[in-house]
């Protein structure tokens, strides 16, 4: 058992709610110091004086810090090993839920606590002349289960339990002696639950939140605290850990590999699997559209019928000549080209207008655009998840029933890396698990009973793209290039079009919130998930 005696700690968000609870059990259990990092006007002097009155003079330091301005948490990070002598305990707690401000959102729960994770690994790992230690990423039960009426904040979870698994890996546990662990909270007794109304998107209504608040048992921050200090002690790297109210805390079953989901005979004789969409004389939209997997989507969509497809890609993606050829094979003005950055919002809007305005509606999305670069992981973060963020708005915008529109489909391109944790690409991972996340809530029949927009999750697996093809010097420094050969040596390639193929056929059947598979160039099949997390079985 790990023992916290003696320990030093670093806990973000630590001035207040459970960040406080934690820094408060860790002292009673025998912590030596624990550096509190929070906002100036966290009332975190007050914190510090809480803490050093029950603990000891000294036992606590409060440090200024916004974990969104990366110079102020590494600075944070230095004060602390400074002031304290090392490090053992690092615990990534800040976070909001609050979707009207999803980019801040996305960028304290999941950037800041990415950075916050190099950060703990550099400081505390056994290659960095660390002595190893414990790293805790706090996700919420959110990060393993839907939830229609926060659905971007369960994205942002779930990346953080992508990741955390990742980096868990015995690759990198082997080398740095630092422990990963993944801590779920249920609903807990903290402003993010009690002062969460109005901090919806615009079309979740009050009645919602107060039916979905009703539902969860409240978990007191004392509860939660104790809780932590036993998975701190005896969780083993990689778990990820719920803890609910008057439960003690257990590890959930998270799977390694995803199985596929088998429906009922009774359901599949009813067709209620099954929605029978036709593609033909459809409009439809794909970003990241002028190569690779994106371009096969265009190419097969229009194979289909479907009577115009725009491709939304980058200046220099050469789409223009995309166009050109499948307007050759398919028939004059049958795709357009728009040049279009996704994480320029102005650029995504207007692209969406212009499709709009160009062919008179909108009738399918595909949220294709991504990249696999570890190495310019903030990017990364902003294309994977922020623009799908973006897009899923504006098809639910133009699409939508409630906004005048006549419904359509929205498909999301994840990742097998969105179902299971890898080495080579932790942080790639992670975003892949929260665009699964992000579109499971925003497909639950909430949703598409007022839109009619459904919501499907497609998850390729290795694909011949230049995401594969040129993924050589795309990772983290501490990742050998081995790796990633070894990984590629284990897994089949199939080609864009096989993953092209599966897209039209969970168009044409996939239930709204479904997640499909397609693999090694087989048919796609659809994924079973857990529509809420289960105990890990005892060994």
């Amino acid at each position: 058992m790990f023992t916290i005696k003696n320990k030093t700690v670093l806990i973000t968000g630590g001035a207040n709610g459970l960040g406080f609870a934690y820094a408060t059990e860790l002292l009673r259990n025998g912590a030596a110091r624990v550096a509190v990092l929070d906002l100036k006007n966290s009332n975190g002097e007050e914190a510090e004086k809480k803490l050093n009155s029950t603990s000891g003079n000294g036992k606590a330091l409060f440090i200024v810090c916004d974990v969104t301005k990366p110079e102020e948490l590494e600075a944070a990070f230095a004060k602390t090993v400074k002031e304290f002598g090392g490090l053992d305990i690092v615990i990534n707690n800040a976070g909001i839920m609050d979707d009207s401000r999803w980019e801040l959102m996305i960028n304290i729960n999941l950037t800041a606590l990415t950075r916050g994770t190099l950060l703990g690994l550099k400081y505390m790992g056994k290659d960095n002349n660390g002595k190893g230690g414990v790293i805790v990423n706090v996700s919420s039960v959110l990060g393993l289960m839907p939830i229609e009426i926060f659905p971007i904040y369960s994205g942002t979870k779930h990346a953080v339990v992508g990741l955390t698994r990742s980096f868990a890996k015995p690759y990198h546990y082997d080398r740095t002696g630092v422990r990963m662990l993944t801590v779920c909270p249920g609903a807990a007794d903290t402003q993010l639950l009690t002062q969460c109304d109005g901090r919806t998107l615009d079309c979740i209504s009050l009645e919602a939140i107060q039916q979905i608040k009703a539902a969860y048992p409240v978990i007191s921050t004392d509860e939660a605290a104790k809780g932590m200090i036993h998975v701190i002690q005896k969780a083993e790297n990689g778990g990820v850990w719920i803890i609910e109210s008057g439960k003690p805390a257990y590890e959930a079953a998270v799977s390694d590999y995803p199985t596929a989901k088998i429906p009922t005979e009774g359901l599949i004789k009813q067709g209620v699997t099954a929605t029978n969409m036709e593609i033909q004389n459809k409009i439809a939209l794909v970003t990241g559209g002028a190569n690779g997997i994106g371009f096969a989507h265009v190419r097969e969509l229009l194979r289909n019928g479907a009577a115009h497809v725009a491709i939304l890609d980058l200046a220099n993606s050469k789409g223009d000549e995309s166009a050109k050829k499948l307007n050759a094979e398919f028939g004059s003005d049958r795709a357009i080209f728009i040049v279009c950055d996704v994480t320029k919002q102005q650029e995504f809007e207007d692209a969406f207008a212009k499709v709009v305005k160009e062919f008179g509606g909108l009738d399918i999305v595909i949220n294709n655009a991504g990249i696999m670069d570890d190495a310019r992981w903030e990017l990364m973060i902003e294309i994977n998840i922020t623009a799908v963020v973006r897009g899923t708005l504006l098809a639910f915008r133009y699409m939508g029933k409630d906004k005048g529109g006549k419904g359509g489909t929205l498909v999301n391109v994840a990742s097998v890396a969105g179902l299971v944790p890898g080495k080579p690409f932790p942080i790639y991972h992670g975003t892949k698990h929260a665009v699964i996340g992000i579109s499971r809530s925003f497909g639950h029949p909430y949703h598409y009973d007022k839109s009619g927009v459904r919501v499907l999750t497609l998850c390729p697996g290795g694909t011949e793209t230049q995401l594969v093809t040129k993924a050589g010097g795309r990772m983290l420094d501490m990742v050998e290039q081995q790796e990633l050969f070894d990984l590629l040596d284990s897994i089949p390639i199939q080609r864009p079009e096989s993953v092209a193929t599966g897209m039209i056929e969970i168009i044409k059947a996939g239930e709204s919130g479904s997640v499909w598979m397609v693999d090694n160039g087989e048919p796609a099949w659809e994924v079973d998930i857990p529509e809420y997390p289960v105990k890990k079985a005892s060994t």
